[in-house]
């Protein structure tokens, strides 16, 4: 999967951990390519193999957009208003119908596009910066903010890599990990690295982050946090499930009649 990695009004020893972070991933995938392009608060790296790697162009109003993944182009076409003549599915035609819609329908119209991709738009002019995602968080975008530093990756280990980041654990991260299997909203395992959400806009200008969520496909409210005793009385009462579904097909299959087998499964039950 192609990477893009933004390090946003970063001071050296912060660039330098980025940068020691793509070069180790270097190390380990050997195939893949790297291109690098900075302007004056703004270093974004480009990774990818000869296959997939990510797009990227400029407009004539001094806007950039970086894509990692892929968008239908119809759906880009239609909501811009209408086929403008980017009938043939080409890089250059899915970035110019990006900056269509962008020109007509505002930075908002980004997030929620058919596809699955994470964007991000940089306004040269304004020096803000725009991260969009799909519909369903198919690819993630991972960012780490900090004193007015902003590093955001679609390589979660890269961002370990900046002297910003702390090892220290979401516990509530931790928890959604262990019953769902994945974390909820914008949380990971790690308190200070955070995932712009599905169907989003992440906004972050002079400083400040400000999220927009498309109400096309805008969730439920947030859930309320998990508790660890919450978590464990959940997980019990899956287990306890299990082993009561384990039990009715072992009887329907006859084998109940295992006195080993059954005073097993009776003792799992009643503890």
């Amino acid at each position: 999967m192609p990477d893009i990695v933004v390090s946003f009004n970063a001071y050296p020893e912060n660039e330098a951990g980025i940068e020691k972070g793509v070069k180790r991933l270097l190390e380990r995938c050997p195939w893949l390519r790297q291109e690098r392009w900075s302007a004056d608060k703004l270093t974004v790296h480009a990774l990818g193999n000869k296959y997939e790697f990510p797009k990227y162009a400029k407009d004539n109003s001094g806007c950039w957009i970086f894509l990692s993944g892929d968008i239908r182009l119809d759906d880009i076409e239609d909501r811009a208003g209408g086929r403008d003549g980017f009938s043939n599915y080409t890089d250059d035609a899915l970035l110019n119908a990006l900056f269509n819609l962008l020109r007509r329908k505002g930075k908002e119209s980004l997030c929620g596009l058919n596809g699955r991709y994470s964007l991000v738009l940089w306004d040269e002019k304004a020096q803000e910066l725009n991260v969009a995602t799909d519909p369903f968080g198919n690819r993630h975008i991972y960012f780490l903010n900090s004193k007015g530093r902003i590093s955001l990756s679609t390589n979660l280990s890269i961002l370990t890599c900046s002297p910003d980041f702390s090892r220290t654990l979401d516990q509530q991260g931790v928890v959604e990990s262990l019953c769902l299997g994945y974390q909820l909203e914008d949380r990971t395992l790690y308190e200070g690295i955070k995932i712009v959400p599905a169907s989003s806009l992440m906004v972050y200008k002079g400083g400040t982050l400000q999220f927009i969520r498309n109400r096309r496909f805008a969730g439920a409210e947030p859930r309320p946090e998990i508790s660890w005793k919450d978590a464990i009385e959940e997980l019990h009462f899956v287990l306890l499930d299990s082993i009561v579904w384990i039990y009715s097909l072992l009887r329907e299959l006859h084998l109940q009649s295992d006195p080993t087998l059954r005073y097993s499964l009776t003792s799992l039950i009643t503890s």
